[in-house]
C-alpha cells in the first residue's frame, strides 16, 4: 500500500483487507421450539403427583348417581357395595332402590333396598355384594309381592354407549323374571334369548322356580340400549311363599390400578371407528398438597396418543369450564369474577400428537393452566373440558370432564 503526506494535525493509518462479518447463531425453527418446550412440560409434569378423578359425565345428575367411567367403577353396581371393596351386612343399599308395582308399571314408591341375608340364599360368592330386600330382616314375611329392583347412573364422558357393555350375575327369590335398560326388556333383545321368559305369564309354577341357590343365578351381557347421561336398569323379581331377596354382581374383571384417568396404555393398532385421545390432569408437588378455597394451582393437563398408526392432527381443547357438580355456574366475586376460574380458559393447542412409540410409552404433549380461586365454597366442582378436537383422515370432537375437590381453608 502506498503512503501518503499527511497534512498537519493528521494520523497516518494503514487499512488491511476487510473480514467478511459471520453469522449468529440461526434461530430455531417452530418445530424445534415446540419440541423443546414439549420436553421442558413433560418434565415439570413428570413431577406432579396427584391425579383428578375422571369420574364425571358432564350431565345434570352427576351429585345424584354413580358415574360409570371404567371396568374400575365395576363393583359400583353390586347390590350392598360398600364403597371400599366389600359389602354392607345391615342398613340400605347406597344405591339400589325396591318398588312394588306390575309389568305394565314397573316400581312404584321406590324406596332404599335394605341388606338383608336370608339362611336359605345361597352365601354371596363374591366379596364385594350381598343380598338385598324389599324387607328389612326376617321378622318381615312376603305374601308373595313381585318386587323390582332399579339402578340408576351416569355413563362418563369418555364412554361410549354404543360399545358400553356390562356382564351381570343375578340371584334371587325366587327368580329373575325380566331385566329392563332404559326401558326396553331385554327378553326381547338376543343378548336375552334362552336366558329370560319371553312371555311372561304369572303362575304358580313359575313362582317356585328357585333362582336363589348355588350355580342357578341368571348371567347375562347388558349391551344394549344404553345412553348418554342418565342411565337405569330395573330387575323384576318374582317371589313365592316365605322371603324375596336380590343379588347382583357385576362380573368384569378388574386391575388395582385400572382407573381410566391415568395414561397407562398399551401401544396397539386403532380399530376404527373408536379414536380418542387420553386426557390426564394432574396438579401437587406432595401428597400432602390441597387445593383451598383461596389459592393458586398449577394443573398439567397432558394428552396421550395410544396409538402405534395414527397422528392426532392439530388437537385443541376449545374451552376449559368449571361448573358444580350439577353442571351450574360457580359463585361470583362482589366483582363479577368466579371464585374458581381456569387461567386460560381455552382454546389451548397441542399441535401434532404422533404415534406411540411402545408398549407403556404413549406419545404425550402437556400444556399448564392455572386454577384461581378466591372466597370459593369448599366442595367438589367438575373440570369439563369441552370441543376436543382434532383430525385424523377425518374430524373428530369428543368431551372429557374431570372432579376437582377444594379443601376449606
Amino acid at each position: 500500500m502506498s503512503s501518503q503526506q499527511n497534512k498537519p494535525g493528521e494520523v497516518s493509518r494503514e487499512i488491511g483487507p476487510i473480514t467478511p462479518i459471520e453469522p449468529g447463531p440461526s434461530k430455531p425453527s417452530c418445530a424445534q421450539v415446540a419440541q423443546a418446550q414439549n420436553e421442558h412440560l413433560s418434565g415439570l409434569c413428570s413431577k406432579k403427583v396427584n391425579i383428578l378423578s375422571c369420574r364425571c359425565s358432564g350431565c345434570d345428575t352427576d351429585d345424584r348417581f354413580p358415574v360409570i367411567t371404567s371396568p374400575s367403577d365395576a363393583p359400583l353396581l353390586n347390590t350392598a357395595f360398600d364403597g371400599s371393596g366389600g359389602f354392607l351386612t345391615s342398613g340400605t343399599d347406597l344405591h339400589w332402590e325396591v318398588g312394588l308395582g306390575s309389568p305394565a308399571a314397573p316400581g312404584t314408591s321406590w324406596i332404599p333396598a335394605f341388606v338383608f341375608h336370608n339362611p336359605a340364599w345361597v352365601v354371596s360368592p363374591f366379596n364385594n355384594a350381598n343380598w338385598i330386600s324389599y324387607y328389612i330382616d326376617s321378622a318381615q314375611g312376603s305374601d308373595n309381592k313381585d318386587a323390582y329392583f332399579r339402578y340408576r347412573f351416569n355413563l362418563g364422558s369418555n364412554v361410549d354407549p354404543a360399545t358400553f357393555s356390562v356382564a351381570m350375575d343375578f340371584y334371587a327369590d325366587n327368580r329373575v323374571w325380566e331385566i329392563y335398560v332404559n326401558g326396553v326388556a331385554q327378553s326381547t333383545q338376543p343378548n336375552g334369548a334362552g336366558v329370560l321368559p319371553q312371555f311372561p305369564t304369572q303362575d304358580q309354577t313359575q313362582y317356585q322356580t328357585t333362582g336363589f341357590k348355588a350355580g342357578s343365578q341368571v348371567h347375562i351381557n347388558l349391551d344394549n340400549h344404553w345412553q348418554r347421561c342418565e342411565n337405569q336398569i330395573i330387575v323384576h323379581v318374582m317371589s313365592g311363599p316365605g322371603f324375596l331377596g336380590f343379588l347382583a354382581q357385576n362380573a368384569v374383571e378388574v386391575k388395582p390400578d385400572e382407573t381410566g384417568c391415568d395414561c397407562k396404555c398399551d401401544c396397539k393398532p386403532v380399530k376404527f371407528p373408536d379414536l380418542k385421545p387420553c386426557i390426564t390432569v394432574k396438579w401437587g408437588d406432595s401428597p400432602c398438597d390441597c387445593m383451598e378455597t383461596d389459592d393458586v394451582e398449577v394443573l398439567c393437563i397432558t394428552v396421550c396418543n395410544c396409538y402405534s398408526n395414527v397422528t392426532f392432527g392439530d388437537l385443541t381443547i376449545g374451552q376449559i369450564l368449571v361448573t358444580d357438580m350439577a353442571g351450574h355456574p360457580v359463585p361470583t366475586l362482589p366483582d363479577g369474577t368466579p371464585s374458581v376460574q381456569v387461567i386460560p380458559s381455552g382454546p389451548i393447542c397441542f399441535g401434532d400428537i404422533g404415534p406411540c412409540k411402545d408398549k407403556d410409552h404413549p406419545t404425550c404433549v402437556s400444556r399448564e393452566v392455572v386454577l384461581y380461586t378466591r372466597g370459593a365454597i369448599g366442595k367438589n366442582y367438575r373440570l369439563s373440558f369441552n370441543a376436543i378436537c382434532f383430525s385424523v383422515c377425518h374430524e373428530f370432537q369428543s368431551e372429557q370432564c374431570f372432579t376437582m375437590k377444594l379443601c376449606q381453608d
